[in-house]
């Protein structure tokens, strides 16, 4: 058992030592690639090294104006920015100072509409009082003249009913005294005209007794007699009728019947022209 266990280890590190040489023969295989490379290069390395330390010059160089450019650029930056930032400071102490002008100039203003807002109110206040009074007191003096306008009218609507009631009374006075001076003037007419036509119409001269219309009749049936020859027919008495005239006022006028005849009714025409429309002031005043 140990044999074979010696015999296997034996084995494997036959088999371990072998790949060591492989291994050790690609190693002397690439050293051997290797210093003929560095022979190679060998040649080229004077030359490497000057240009190397050429560009490190080169670059050096590069690096320090590269430094001093950027030390200017920052040195006129950083110039360049405390300039703005002191123009910036007093821009700003500026604004500082206008803002507070500005707020001092506001309060001022406030103060003073303040003060004129109070006083126009204060105007205000008085006029609005001094409107109210004198509207109440045009108020009381147009309620004292409405009253007193309202007493005159109350006074003059009495004034003017005991005047329609005294002119009533005086004309129906006068209409009365008119009345019965225009019956007794038409009944002497008609037995006139009763007497001509009888004498007119007795053949032998003599005249026949014809009994005259009564005077009621008359009255009642509103008609004249008729006048003879070329005596124009007079109207028709009709009753009195009551017109308006332009104030309210009542005015009394006669009113005549027409006729049928054109001659009676031209007659009747022309005689109501020379006999113009009587009214109550005519009556009143006798122009009758």
């Amino acid at each position: 058992m140990c044999e074979q266990d010696m015999t296997d280890n034996y084995q494997s590190m036959e088999s371990l030592l072998k790949k060591l040489e492989d291994s050790f023969a690609e190693v002397r295989q690439a050293l051997l690639e290797a210093n003929q490379k560095t022979a190679f290069y060998e040649g080229f390395d004077e030359t490497i090294r000057g240009a190397v330390a050429n560009a490190l010059e080169v670059a050096k160089g590069i690096r320090l104006r590269a430094a001093q450019d950027a030390e200017a650029a920052q040195e006129s930056l950083e110039r360049e920015t405390n300039q703005v930032l002191s123009e910036i400071t007093a821009l700003r102490e500026r604004c500082q100072q206008f803002y507070e002008e500005l707020r001092l100039g506001r309060e001022a203003q406030q103060q003073q509409l303040q003060r004129e807002r109070e006083s126009f109110q204060q105007e205000l206040d008085e006029m609005r009082a001094k409107a109210e009074r004198e509207v109440s007191l045009l108020q009381e003096r147009s309620t004292e003249e409405r009253n007193r306008l309202l007493e005159e009218i109350a006074a003059l609507k009495q004034q003017r009913e005991l005047l329609y009631s005294q002119l009533e009374a005086q004309l129906a006075g006068h209409l009365k005294t008119v009345e019965s001076s225009l019956v007794s003037k038409d009944e002497a007419a008609a037995d006139q005209d009763v007497a001509q036509r009888n004498a007119a119409a007795s053949p032998e001269g003599h005249p026949q007794a014809i009994t005259p219309p009564a005077a009621d009749q008359v009255l009642a049936q509103g008609t004249q007699p008729e006048k003879l020859g070329t005596a124009a027919q007079q109207p028709e008495a009709h009753p009195i009728r009551p017109s308006t005239n332009g104030d309210h006022a009542k005015t009394y006028v006669w009113d005549r019947a027409p006729t049928g005849d054109k001659k009676s009714s031209s007659l009747t025409a022309a005689s109501q022209r020379r006999r113009p429309r009587r009214g109550i002031w005519d009556i009143l005043f006798g122009r009758y």
